[in-house]
């Protein structure tokens, strides 16, 4: 069984990439990624950490049929 794919679409400290390896999850860390290649990617994937410059709307969450989760970065009045 493949390990669930996670896409971090933010910058993060190195302690979340760790713990989530240490977890056994695949991690493709794009931070710098813009926002169609987000979209692109969101079918393939089954966990993204997100912020602001990465909405996850209906049409996102739709698409992305093996997605068990979704973890939003930051905190605030921007959420």
């Amino acid at each position: 069984m493949e390990p669930d794919r996670i896409l971090i679409a933010d910058r993060v400290q190195p302690y979340l990439i760790r713990q989530l390896q240490e977890h056994k999850f695949q991690i493709d860390y794009q931070p710098d990624i813009d926002y169609p290649s987000f979209c692109a990617i969101l079918p393939d994937i089954q966990g993204v950490v997100i912020n602001s410059k990465s909405p996850m709307r209906r049409a996102q969450i739709a698409s992305a049929k093996r997605l068990k989760w979704i973890a939003r970065l930051g905190s605030g009045l921007d959420i």
